[in-house]
């Protein structure tokens, strides 16, 4: 399910320039370039792209991010 209309306008209201709703962006944080054991990720094809990014710079910036997300019912 996308991202609520209403949800993004509250992100870029609260963020600004550090939220983003950008293709790149996004297809830039849809994977993990961390080391993962080939057994861990044998046949799982996972592809999901984030509909939107946040860049939180402070701990009220992610509890609000949070509220957000909850009241939308978003990841």
């Amino acid at each position: 399910m996308p991202l609520p209309r209403e949800a993004s306008r509250e992100l870029e209201s609260l963020f600004g320039d550090r939220y983003s709703e950008s293709l790149l962006e996004r297809l830039s944080h849809s994977s993990d370039m961390g080391f993962v054991p080939e057994l861990v990720v044998a046949g799982l094809d996972i592809n999901i792209v984030p509909d939107a990014v946040v860049y939180p710079k402070t701990v009220e910036e992610v509890v609000e991010l949070v509220k957000i997300a909850t009241k939308y019912k978003s990841p």
